[in-house]
């Protein structure tokens, strides 16, 4: 449990149990000291640069050998340039390098799966540090750059890859990457490597569901302001709707007493037009027994226009008569005397 606890907390665990951390039952040939044993004992050179406080390394690929020394690196001038850039504002403690934490959002605002960039991070973590340099740290936002454009990340670095600082240059100009020295197996060990391996991958996967839930929690916090700006700007708008209604609603009631007011007099326009019908029915009945005494009248007056032209034929014929009597009584009066 001692190798565990130190493995989480990112300590090397040693090829091959010291002596110092054997049970006192299985050492051979070693007297026990009256003193208890240290909990962490002072190991031998080779073994203590071992301890180096990093994540579980990756297998290396045995005997890789020299590779050709490449010309150039993938990583531009510019690029480089616009990579440190962002290295030194990632840089929070100013130690040079960066470490998870300190990318976590830089990486993770790209938008690319947790697992390529895992596997980014590991391919650029040559020495297993836990941290990233300048230079890895550029290799890696290339390799992220790429990835955006549709370019996987290769399973392994490419010697054009490999970062400048972290080639040996032999004496061949060759590029020589450091091999991993022989390991010897125990039993024991290997069954404690694989019970801390499966602690450190449920850890990475911890970590991974910490940080995709971190991610998701900011982006439902987003649309959470997002929605409430929203609520927002429809309370506004319902507000104004309540002003305008209310404004609509005045303005349907003076509409309302206009109609009413229209109703009422065309109510009593009809009735005047009623009266008005009335008295023109009556008048037109006048006008009707007018009519008819008119034309009674008329028909009277020319009866009385012809019998008085009968009465004036009459008087003349009579004063016709009355003349012939007189002038006959003038005659007979003359020849009397």
């Amino acid at each position: 449990m001692h190798l565990v606890y130190k493995a989480l907390e990112k300590y090397a665990i040693p090829s091959v149990l010291p002596t110092e951390l054997l049970p006192p039952a299985k050492r051979k040939g070693t007297t026990m000291a009256n003193s208890p044993v240290p909990v962490l004992p002072v190991l031998s050179s080779g073994v203590t640069s071992n301890l180096v406080k990093q994540p579980p390394k990756r297998p290396i690929t045995p005997s890789i050998g020299l590779v050709p020394l490449p010309a150039t690196w993938v990583v531009t001038v510019e690029e480089k340039a616009r990579y440190d850039s962002m290295f030194l504002e990632s840089d929070v403690d100013m130690d040079g390098f960066v470490s998870g934490p300190e990318i976590k959002d830089r990486f993770l605002k790209t938008g690319i799966h947790q697992s390529i960039l895992a596997h980014i991070w590991s391919l650029c973590d040559i020495n297993q540090h836990g941290k990233l340099d300048m230079e890895q740290f550029s290799l890696a936002m290339w390799l992220v750059e790429r990835k955006l454009k549709g370019v996987d990340p290769p399973n392994t670095l490419s010697p054009e890859m490999v970062p400048p600082s972290n080639r040996t240059v032999t004496p061949s100009n060759s590029v020589q990457i450091q091999e991993k020295p022989p390991i010897y197996t125990n039993p024991e060990l290997d069954m404690i490597q694989k019970d801390i391996d499966e602690l450190v991958k449920e850890r990475l996967i911890l970590e991974t569901e910490i940080a995709q839930k971190e991610a998701d929690l900011k982006i439902r916090s987003g649309e959470v302001k997002s929605l409430q700006g929203e609520l927002d700007t429809l309370s506004a708008t319902l507000k104004q709707l309540e002003n305008q209604k209310g404004e609509a609603q005045k303005r349907l009631n003076d509409l309302r007493n206009q109609v009413d007011n229209l109703r009422r007099q065309a109510d009593e326009q009809e009735l005047t037009l009623k009266v008005q019908e009335a008295d023109l029915s009556s008048k037109k009945q006048e006008l009707e027994e007018l009519k008819t005494l008119e034309h009674k009248l008329e028909k009277d007056q020319a009866e009385m226009g012809k019998r008085l032209d009968e009465l004036n034929n009459m008087l003349q014929n009579s004063q016709l008569q009355i003349s012939q009597v007189i002038l006959i009584i003038k005659t007979i009066l003359n020849s009397f005397f």
